[in-house]
């Protein structure tokens, strides 16, 4: 991988664990991924996953890695990749959001063990801690970058709670009530009291909250009115 692809990428995604989360986290609950796009993916998780050593050790992240264990083939008929990933059921990407999904739930995620070794770096010709290359694998280094980011700023990684949106259009007479389920969108907040992903949830949930107010208050002046006859 040429170093110019590496920092160009490198741009896009972010340098820092809070522009990268946000990158992983948009991407996830983006749209499902074409051939082409999935090998665009392929290359950015491998720069995501050489940032984790340094730009120093550029020379060993930059070897070949394997990327057969991730998903070529993935449920079209869904409305994000992260949900498209999780019916797939296997994958270095199912790995990733099942821990990115503990951790918005503050649940507990176990780490992967890595073997560590001493690293020569050339640049400053000094030894650094790293994992030894022969046993280093593409999901282990993807999972490593995922978890560096999530003790930096895993606390702001959020499930919106908010209501979901409700299909537009009147029920058919007879037909039960759906329940409402949550938006359950996984976002980066800008700050740990944002309870939403969006602007738009917001104002759903406190509209919800108006309408079942006046729809409470309606009711105990009727239960009022039937007490005073």
């Amino acid at each position: 991988m040429e170093k110019t692809y590496f920092f160009d990428t490198l741009r896009r995604i972010g340098s820092t664990c809070r522009e990268q989360l946000s990158w992983l986290v948009g991407m996830l609950e983006g749209p499902t991924l074409g051939t082409e796009e999935w090998n665009t993916l392929h290359r950015t998780l491998h720069v995501f996953a050489m940032h984790a050593v340094g730009a120093a050790s550029f020379g060993l992240a930059g070897r070949d890695i394997d990327i057969k264990e991730l998903p070529l083939e993935v449920v079209t008929d869904s409305k994000s990749l992260r949900e498209a990933l999780k019916k797939a059921g296997f994958g270095i990407m199912y790995d990733v959001i099942d821990v990115l999904e503990r951790v918005a739930r503050r649940e507990r995620f176990s780490l992967q063990q890595q073997p560590q070794a001493g690293i020569w770096d050339r640049e400053r010709r000094r030894y650094l801690r790293g994992v030894a290359p022969e046993d280093d694998t593409f999901r282990k280094a993807v999972l490593r970058s995922v978890e560096r980011c999530v003790f930096e700023q895993g606390h702001l990684l959020k499930e919106c709670q908010a209501p979901a949106k409700v299909k537009p259009g009147r029920k058919r007479k007879g037909e039960p009530k759906s329940e409402v389920g949550t938006c359950g969108k996984l976002y980066v907040a800008r700050k740990q009291t944002q309870l939403y992903c969006s602007g738009s949830c917001l104002s759903r949930t406190l509209t919800r909250k108006k309408r079942a107010g006046k729809r409470a208050k309606n009711r105990s002046k009727k239960r009022v009115k039937r007490r005073g006859k």
